[in-house]
């Protein structure tokens, strides 16, 4: 059970939403490659993925940017933060680089332009987009 000091999702963080969540991202698939894509995430790009959810969308990212880039993946549930940290342990090798990482990691000072619920920051050659 999360802390209460943390605001808990309107449709919780349960087994079952977990599910949903991951039909959701199964069902959508398409149309969100086909937005990375037209962000032209690079390889060696460092990625912010604030409001990451379980993390399903991070782990896609972590294999655009490979080896040389980095995701960072931000969420206000600490469940979706231990579930995206399973993926990765159970995915580890698909990944061929460094995994997304979370909250405990050192992240680098994001685009002050972030300001929704769910945003992408992607910095790659000294530029940002989101």
């Amino acid at each position: 059970m999360e802390s209460s000091a943390r605001r808990e999702y309107i449709l919780g963080t349960s087994d079952a939403e977990l599910a949903r969540l991951a039909f959701q991202h199964d069902l959508w698939r398409g149309v969100t490659g086909a937005f990375l894509d037209r962000l032209s995430i690079a390889e060696g790009s460092f990625v912010l993925d604030a409001g990451s959810g379980p993390g399903f969308d991070a782990l896609e990212l972590a294999l655009r940017v490979g080896p040389r880039g980095r995701v960072v993946a931000l969420d206000s549930s600490a469940r979706w933060e231990r579930h995206l940290m399973e993926l990765v342990k159970a995915r580890g090798r698909v990944l061929r680089g460094k995994p997304p990482a979370t909250r405990g990691d050192r992240v680098p000072e994001p685009d002050r332009r972030m300001v929704s619920s769910r945003t992408l920051t992607v910095r790659s050659e000294g530029s940002a987009r989101s």
